[in-house]
């Protein structure tokens, strides 16, 4: 009798004991589940934001022109655009998916049209090719500027069916592409406000980068300047090297002694670098002055940033993102499950296995005066140089 007692005393406390380690792991799974959908909370559907847009009426349109040209406005305190370089000076290009960029002689004899009426197509600006969506999954990252109106940066990143090894893709903020807002040609970076009534930002600028590349964009992720900071030193930091003491007073970039940083602020200083300047024998020289090399910076940091979670589990993966989830907006089409599955499956994936594509582009002048730029080959050849199965 009193060995029975026992052995139902046993069994209510290792029931009691199971019961605290369930509603512990219940809780541990709910935190982490609340913090990821405190990131994955944008609406994003493209194809509705598409489907609404082409219903507007003139008057809505116009209006939608009015509201995208505001938002440029907003941003007008940007670096001027310069000349694109060769491609071949570009830091970090690395292989053959390189697509090589010529030098071009700014655009000569456009014809000035009025303001009012949408600028004439650009030859490249639209794909003549609509890939199959099954191609590859996309993730369009974008990074706001200050004005939280404009994108400062604008990557595609295609994983191709069947787990081969990714690539991506900068796309230059200043390109000259169609806006399905305004109904004209505008700086890819004018979609980040969206289309009040009909598209957000995401979807907006995701419909942009489809008719450009003729690739479905799948998700996003969107951080703004004081998010990439904390998102880096809450990863662990990220290494960044100079040789020499390094400026950039545009970028906020004042590396004072050679040597490798790791923290968030020198990060983003050097992610926003176009024209920096370097202290070699005593003078300051230029080091980069281009968009191409700050794109460069951005592709190289976020390889690096991906390289350090290489070693993470499932449940540190989690818990990384259900703390930094305040840093970073993704789409609610992400679960929880895939998002962690996706950062395991090229967990071992090497940033030389990542091809880096590059738009090749020229100088262009708009009909309304603004210095922009166009890409000169279809995004469609530049893909298959890459992925052949693109070709068709």
């Amino acid at each position: 009798m009193l060995r029975e007692r026992r052995r139902k005393r046993q069994r209510r406390i290792w029931i009691g004991v199971g019961a605290v380690f369930l509603l512990g792991l219940t809780v541990v799974a709910l935190r982490l589940y609340l913090g990821f959908k405190a990131a994955a909370d944008v609406p994003f559907s493209p194809d509705e934001a598409i489907a609404a847009l082409e219903e507007r009426t003139a008057e809505e349109i116009a209006e939608g022109r009015q509201e995208i040209a505001g938002q440029e406005e907003q941003g007008a305190d940007a670096p001027p655009l310069k000349e694109a370089e060769p491609a071949d000076e570009e830091p970090g290009a690395v292989d053959e998916a390189v697509v090589v960029v010529e030098e071009a002689e700014p655009e000569e004899g456009v014809e000035e049209e009025p303001e009012e009426e949408a600028p004439e197509p650009v030859l490249f600006s639209r794909s003549s090719v609509k890939l199959p969506d099954q191609m590859f999954d996309t993730v369009l990252m974008m990074g706001a500027d200050a004005t939280g109106f404009l994108a400062d940066s604008i990557i595609l990143a295609l994983f191709p069916e069947g787990g081969a090894p990714p690539a991506m893709v900068s796309v230059p903020r200043d390109l000259y592409l169609y806006n399905f807002c305004s109904e004209d040609f505008r700086r890819v970076n004018a979609n980040l406000g969206g289309c009040t009534g009909y598209a957000n930002g995401p979807e907006l600028l995701a419909l942009t980068i489809e008719d450009f590349t003729g690739v479905k964009v799948d998700h996003f992720a969107r951080v703004d300047f004081e998010g990439f900071v904390e998102l880096v030193d809450g990863l662990g930091g990220v290494e960044v090297c100079f040789e020499y003491p390094t400026r950039d007073e545009k970028a906020h970039l004042d590396v004072a002694e050679a040597g490798c940083y790791s923290d968030g602020d020198t990060a983003l200083a050097y992610a926003r670098s176009r024209n920096a300047q370097q202290l070699v024998d005593g003078e300051w020289q230029q080091a980069w002055s281009s968009d191409f090399a700050r794109q460069a910076h951005q592709r190289e940091l976020l390889l690096k940033l991906a390289g350090g979670l290489r070693n993470s589990s499932r449940i540190e993966l989690l818990g990384s993102l259900q703390n930094l989830s305040h840093t970073l907006r993704l789409d609610r089409g992400w679960s929880v499950v895939e998002a962690v599955d996706w950062a395991l499956r090229y967990q071992d994936l090497s940033p030389s296995q990542v091809a880096q594509l590059r738009i090749p582009v020229e100088d262009y002048r708009s009909p309304a005066g603004a210095q922009v730029l166009v890409p000169t080959r279809d995004f469609n050849d530049v893909l298959s140089d890459w992925w052949v199965p693109a070709a068709g």
